[in-house]
């Protein structure tokens, strides 16, 4: 995963690469993820790096939440992955999480890819490939036209930016002068794409987000949702 440097002051900046350096132990509690399992009624495993004495007063370096998968009204995650470069707890009545530089990872496969369009009814398929995305389109089951595009965000939407397109197998020159909005939610306001991974069959999203405190009551998950993923219910951009 992509990590970038973050100012923490008027000269000084904070690099996850010499957190690294600084934390190499990686500390792990099974309570902790019996705990979070039951409450988010799902396997989950955090870890995160410090000391033990950090640990114990409520600091937690590069902490690491992994979900299995996390079900959306739009396309189901295989993989969920919370990360940030410190957490730390407050107690009191509610308890506070203060959370600095979040992330998180979503992956969504191939397979959930190919649901979500048919359920839509969208007029071609979207193949994850190993650089890339590519839109195919077929009539009667004869392929007719292959459009090779990236991912982008612009304006909070997801956009599919074309780099080429053949239609019938005879290139179409014009393809990078146009964008196509795919149909998901937008991203919160405060969220921000950070890096974008392709494997065969699979892409990873990472977004990021400004530090912020949440506190410790019934529905934070859902309000950390709202904070980090894509959103149902916002304007369109058509």
């Amino acid at each position: 995963m992509t990590c970038a440097k973050r100012s923490i002051g008027l000269d000084l900046s904070l690099d996850v690469n010499l957190l690294h350096q600084a934390y190499p132990r990686v500390m792990h509690s099974d309570a902790i993820d019996q705990l979070l399992s039951s409450y988010l009624k799902q396997p989950v495993r955090m870890s995160w790096k410090g000391a033990v004495a950090d640990t114990i007063r409520g600091s937690f370096e590069l902490p690491r939440v992994e979900l299995g998968g996390i079900a959306t009204a739009w396309v189901p995650f295989e993989e969920v992955v919370l990360e940030a470069d410190r957490v730390i707890f407050h107690p009191g009545i509610p308890a506070r999480l203060a959370i600095e530089a979040p992330r998180i990872e979503l992956a969504v496969g191939q397979i959930e890819i190919d649901q979500w369009m048919d359920r839509l009814q969208l007029p071609f398929r979207l193949a994850l490939e190993e650089t890339s995305l590519v839109l195919k389109s077929s009539i009667a089951g004869f392929a007719v036209g292959e459009l090779e595009a990236s991912l982008d965000v612009v304006g909070g939407w997801f956009v599919l930016k074309p780099r080429r397109a053949s239609v019938l197998g005879i290139p179409g020159f014009m393809a990078p002068l146009f964008r196509t909005y795919l149909p998901l939610p937008p991203l919160p306001k405060d969220a921000r794409l950070l890096a974008i991974g392709h494997e065969p069959g699979l892409l990873r999203l990472t977004l990021e987000a400004d530090d912020f405190e949440e506190r410790i009551t019934p529905g934070i998950v859902g309000r950390l949702q709202r904070r980090m993923m894509p959103t149902i219910g916002l304007g369109s951009p058509f």
